[in-house]
């Protein structure tokens, strides 16, 4: 349910004064409201702790202003800059607080993102544990040119929604084990077809297309 516009409701209430920390950048909504109440008499006050609004709001703004979502980066790294050991053994570096932490930037994201090295490696579920009150967990995302990640956590999309960002290389018989999971998948250009990348500025593109204002990135070490 969305909340309905207050410049009405601050003019039906005689307000005398509105404080504005940052004007909505969105064109269809930008400014609207703040010529509807100065033009009503009140007195209108504009970038006013400016700065924190924008912090707190980053992830809107920059998507309003980019169609794009806002890039969250996590990572843990040991002080010569690994994120695990070569044999595979260990799976966490980083102690409870931290893994707190990262579930809350989950929350506060509207989708996580894995390379499927990872999606095969760790098996991920990418959800948000605990998570009382929160109204829906985040998509997941992953990408996956060749079509490589066809079981495991991300299949099951009665935990969360998953999405497959794959290529021309993906075979048929992979799209449709996705479609058997209820796994959405979009396909892209690749970007080297010795690595398989896949474009990632295409990427980031449909997400925000999707509605995502932030995106948290968990993959490995390449993507």
């Amino acid at each position: 349910k969305r909340t309905p516009p207050c410049d009405e409701l601050v003019v039906a209430k005689k307000v005398k004064r509105c404080v504005i920390g940052h004007v909505d950048p969105d064109p269809n909504f930008g400014g609207v409201g703040v010529r509807y109440v100065s033009d009503a008499g009140i007195q209108v006050d504009v970038g006013v702790a400016e700065e924190k609004v924008r912090d707190s709001f980053r992830s809107y703004l920059h998507h309003r202003c980019t169609g794009r979502p806002y890039v969250v980066l996590k990572i843990a790294t040991s002080l010569d800059g690994r994120v695990a050991c070569e044999d595979k053994t260990s799976q966490w570096i980083t102690q409870g607080e931290a893994r707190k932490d990262a579930h809350g930037l989950r929350a506060d994201s509207q989708a996580i993102l894995v390379g499927s090295g990872t999606a095969l490696q760790d098996k991920p579920s990418l959800t948000v544990r605990p998570d009382p009150g929160l109204r829906s967990q985040p998509l997941r995302v992953v990408l996956d040119s060749r079509g490589r990640v066809r079981e495991g956590p991300l299949m099951d999309t009665k935990m969360a929604p998953t999405l497959i960002f794959t290529s021309e290389n993906c075979s048929a018989d992979a799209k449709k084990r996705w479609q058997e999971c209820g796994v959405d998948f979009f396909e892209v250009p690749i970007v080297s077809k010795v690595s398989g990348r896949l474009d990632l500025s295409q990427v980031l593109t449909e997400l925000g297309k999707r509605g995502v204002l932030q995106l948290m990135v968990e993959g490995g070490a390449v993507l």
